[in-house]
C-alpha cells in the first residue's frame, strides 16, 4: 500500500448508467446523477482512492412498449445492457476497476459479463434500494 493510495487499490473507472428501462416504473435512472450531486466522487477521492470519471451514458427512462410485454420492452433493455457492457469492457481494458452507478438491477448482468472476460476471480458488490419489508432475526 502506498501513502497516495492507502487502500492499495488500482484506479477506479466510474461509469454512470442512468437507466430504468427494465424497471417496474421510472425513477431509477436518476440514481447516478443523485449520487454525483451528493458528492460521491469527492468522497471517494478524499478516502484516497484514485478515480477516473468516464461520465454517464445516455438517460434511458422506462416507458411502455406496445408489443413487448413479457418481458417488458426487452429490446430496449438489451440495448442498454449491450452499451453498458461495451463501456465497462473499455474501463477494464484500461486496467481500471469498474465502479458502475446504475439505476436498475439488470445492469449487474452487463457488469458481470464484462468482468468475467478479464478475470476469473470476479467479485460483485451490489446495493439495492428496494422497498421490500425488512425481516428481523426471529421473524417469519
Amino acid at each position: 500500500m502506498s501513502e497516495d493510495n492507502p487502500l492499495g487499490t488500482t484506479t477506479l473507472g466510474l461509469l454512470g448508467v442512468p437507466s430504468s428501462a427494465a424497471a417496474h416504473w421510472p425513477g431509477q435512472e436518476k440514481a447516478p446523477a443523485a449520487l454525483r450531486d451528493a458528492g460521491l466522487i469527492r468522497l471517494l477521492r478524499e478516502a484516497g482512492l484514485e478515480l477516473e470519471d468516464h461520465g454517464d451514458r445516455p438517460v434511458v427512462r422506462w416507458r411502455p412498449h406496445p408489443t413487448e410485454q413479457r418481458p417488458h420492452n426487452l429490446s430496449r433493455v438489451l440495448e442498454v445492457l449491450s452499451d453498458a457492457r461495451a463501456q465497462i469492457s473499455r474501463i477494464a481494458e484500461a486496467g481500471q476497476i469498474p465502479l458502475v452507478l446504475g439505476g436498475e438491477c439488470t445492469l449487474a448482468i452487463a457488469l458481470y459479463s464484462a468482468a468475467v472476460a478479464y478475470d476469473e476471480d470476479v467479485a460483485l458488490l451490489y446495493f439495492d434500494g428496494g422497498s421490500g419489508p425488512v425481516q428481523r432475526p426471529g421473524q417469519p
